[in-house]
């Protein structure tokens, strides 16, 4: 395997970990909101969630609280 393939699948890897972190996390914060309210869960909800978790992520500015 090349240098540049082996590159390649290293930030592929890296790509996934972090979305399936994030989405992971989302999903045990999700349960628990669910456990405390006491209401239904929902696969879609997650998925929501996680969408707009993602676009947040993408689309803030960074330094929106920097002085």
């Amino acid at each position: 395997m090349s240098n540049t393939l082996g590159t390649i699948f290293r930030v592929l890897g890296l790509f996934i970990l972090l979305v399936s972190g994030c989405f992971l996390a989302l999903t045990a914060l999700y349960c628990l909101v669910i456990l405390i309210v006491g209401s239904t869960f929902d696969w879609s909800h997650v998925g929501v969630l996680f969408g707009a978790v993602v676009l947040v992520r993408m689309f803030y500015p960074r330094n929106v609280f920097k002085w």
